[in-house]
């Protein structure tokens, strides 16, 4: 089969079968696109069913001077996933892509607040209305305990859920 054929295919595969966003869907369709091209222009004569290592080796070299590391890691991960489909679809027996790793990508440190905004909120605080003491002591615990706001909400849910059981 040829790549256009197949694209189409890897589309509505990541859409039903593995029920992806559109948004990946359409990043990792132009991904397949993009490597599809980088064939023909270097006049490679490979199918997605033949298509080397080597290939996919020089397309990521070249992609690798002007894409983002994130977009980096993306389009390996597209291309892991292509040729994993091939293989789901009895086209290929093993996948050339599986050796291949992505960059290293860092990560963000998260941003924190120092001593005096944090002083700066809880005087903030009215502690003379009715929620008042309520909102000092959640973010009393939300600086003590390196808590996410997610996970105190998860904690507070949970609280009352168990106080509702109690109740019964």
């Amino acid at each position: 089969m040829n790549w256009k054929t197949l694209i189409v295919d890897y589309e509505f595969y990541l859409r039903i079968e593995r029920g992806l966003a559109e948004n990946t869907v359409k990043n990792y369709s132009a991904d397949i696109v993009a490597l599809a091209q980088f064939i023909s222009s270097n006049n490679i004569e490979e199918q997605p069913e033949d298509c080397s290592k080597e290939t996919l080796q020089q397309f990521i070299y070249q992609q690798s001077k002007s894409v983002s590391t994130n977009s980096q890691a993306r389009r390996i991960s597209a291309i892991k996933s292509f040729f994993n489909f091939l293989i789901f679809e009895k086209l290929r027996a093993n996948s050339p892509a599986d050796l291949i790793e992505g960059p290293k990508l860092g990560r963000k440190l998260p941003v924190t607040l120092n001593l005096m905004e944090i002083e700066k909120i809880l005087l903030g605080v009215e502690l003379s209305l009715p929620n008042g003491h309520r909102n000092r002591a959640i973010i009393e615990t939300l600086y003590g305990s390196g808590l996410r706001v997610s996970e105190l909400v998860n904690l507070t849910l949970s609280n009352v859920f168990f106080k509702e059981d109690i109740i019964r």
